[in-house]
């Protein structure tokens, strides 16, 4: 009898499919380091928000602060978008895995990769 209740447990698992990637939850603090025009660049950023209404801050060495306008949340991906004057719009895709990410970002005819972490919720 257990076998079988063991058999059927198993086929019910695998009828229910691939378990789905939960939403990150954008709302914390992060670090992270990219490479701008051959110099390696450390910065952090700080969203806020809750329920698809986010917003936040990307401070990075040696500029000054940057409004991020929209984020969007899929799964283990999130797209940040924010404008900066003088030089358009720029576009930041992350991956997470855990508290990690890697990514990369593109402002007009430049981009570059990024890598980071969320340190605190």
């Amino acid at each position: 009898m257990r076998r079988v209740l063991g058999v059927v447990s198993v086929l019910a698992l695998a009828a229910a499919g691939p378990a789905l990637a939960q939403d990150v939850d954008p709302v914390g603090s992060y670090e992270f380091n990219t490479m701008v025009e051959g110099q390696s660049v450390n910065g952090t950023m700080e969203l806020t928000g809750s329920d698809g209404d986010w917003t936040g801050i990307i401070l990075a060495e040696g500029q000054p602060e940057i409004p991020i306008h929209t984020i969007t949340v899929d799964g283990s991906n999130m797209t940040m978008t924010a404008e900066i004057p003088d030089a358009g719009e720029l576009l930041i895709e992350l991956v997470f895995d855990g508290d990690e990410f890697t990514g990369t970002w593109s402002l007009g005819f430049d981009g570059g990769e990024l890598t980071g972490r969320k340190v605190s919720t």
